[in-house]
């Protein structure tokens, strides 16, 4: 994106021509025309869909969150019709159906017999000449059947009509759409794109006969919030059931979650004092960072856990010592996983716009989690503890009668 940026300054100051950019990556959601970023309107009545789009058009070109916006339609095409004078044509005997009939022959290329041949077949089109097809003077020329049994040139019953038209028709759901283009400016996340032009949709009251969708890799973008966090909270539920397991106790996998706040808390401060956009390559490091800093609340509570079942220790004791035990190779850890994600978070080069959040991401969640969570699991391990031997004991079994 900075290439794009550099080259976005100094493209129109060498050149008249409007130049638009954008990244060609090995996985394209949707189609390319222009920009990055595709927003559709589609309806039952082109018309309408059109004066919506230019109304919206208008909305989003002056909005500072978006660049490069490109309007996939042009309406000042020249369109040649017909229109029928019927009063004319029921005077002269000529019903509309054989009107239909007689352009339906000379244009609509009506397959009327198949030769067969001795290797292979051929199919007999009746139409007008090519050569007579190329412009309304072809019209001159056909004649249609009466009630009468005669011929009436069609000229002498219809009239051309001129009017602007659009030069091509996309459909999306089988429906007459246009499309808009876009880009986000320079360090805005799509996601402030997406609600800037929600927005703007609102304020520009579009008709309900028109509706309106994100295509391609902006409509990935508006659902990839909520999907990531699905996918986030499915992941918590499946290490709680395999935490659950592992220790036979309901409560402590409670203990481990807890060291999630301060490091996803880390991690996002990082990025926030970097101006650093939350993408999908950050998300991916706020999950590695959790699973990095839950292995350290996970080995003072086996320590702890073992520690009262097998030692007999009180809950306090057997905390306090697993913290005690624990305390180094914590660190030492912890070290090693910091020093590896400096040269990620300071490193540059060939798709370092990549790497870099990744590693600004795991840096602050590591310092900030091993400050806090060294302190704050025994809190936790305790509090479960008491929790758990203040819940009721079963009641005695009742005497057996006399």
């Amino acid at each position: 994106m900075w290439v794009i940026e550099r080259l976005r300054e100094r493209i129109p100051a060498a050149s008249e021509l409007r130049c638009f950019f954008f990244p060609i990556q090995d996985l394209n959601l949707g189609v390319q025309t222009g920009s990055r970023y595709q927003f559709g309107l589609w309806g039952v009545d082109l018309e309408q869909v059109i004066g919506a789009g230019n109304v919206l058009v208008r909305r989003v070109r002056q909005l500072k969150e978006v660049t490069d916006v490109i309007a996939s339609w042009e309406d000042n095409g020249l369109q040649a019709g017909l229109a029928v004078d019927r009063l004319r044509a029921a005077s002269l005997g000529v019903t509309p159906l054989a009107i239909d009939s007689t352009l339906y022959d000379a244009f609509a290329q009506a397959q009327i017999k198949t030769l067969y041949l001795p290797s292979n077949f051929s199919r007999v089109i009746f139409e007008l000449n090519p050569e007579d097809q190329t412009g309304p003077a072809a019209f001159d020329k056909l004649h249609v059947p009466n009630t009468s049994g005669g011929q009436v040139p069609l000229a002498a019953l219809m009239r051309p009509v001129r009017s602007h038209a659009p030069l091509w028709i996309k459909h999306l759901a089988q429906f007459p759409a246009i499309t808009i283009s876009f880009d986000a400016a320079p360090g805005v996340s799509i996601g402030e794109v997406v609600n800037a032009i929600r927005a703007e949709e609102a304020k520009a009251r579009l008709p309900d006969e028109v509706k309106t969708e994100f295509l391609g890799e902006a409509a990935a973008a508006a659902k990839s919030g909520t999907q990531q966090l699905l996918l986030f909270l499915g992941a918590l539920v499946a290490v709680y059931i395999v935490l659950g397991v592992l220790y036979e106790s309901y409560i402590h996998p409670f203990t481990i979650l807890s060291t999630l706040p301060s490091t996803v808390f880390g991690a996002l401060l990082a990025l926030w004092l970097l101006h650093v956009q939350f993408t999908i390559v950050t998300s991916i490091a706020c999950i590695l960072v959790v699973g990095m800093v839950m292995k350290n609340a996970i080995m003072m509570v086996d320590f702890a856990i073992d520690a009262e079942r097998v030692q007999g220790l009180d809950p306090l004791t057997a905390i306090r010592l697993a913290a005690k035990q624990r305390a180094r190779p914590i660190t030492m850890t912890m070290l090693a996983s910091l020093f590896a994600a400096i040269p990620v978070a300071i490193g540059t080069g060939p798709g370092y716009e990549i790497r870099q959040p990744l590693g600004i991401a795991m840096v602050g969640g590591l310092l900030v989690a091993q400050l806090f969570t060294l302190y704050t699991t025994p809190v936790v391990y305790l509090l479960m503890e008491r929790f758990s031997r203040r819940r009721p004991a079963a009641l005695p079994a009742p005497a057996a009668a006399e």
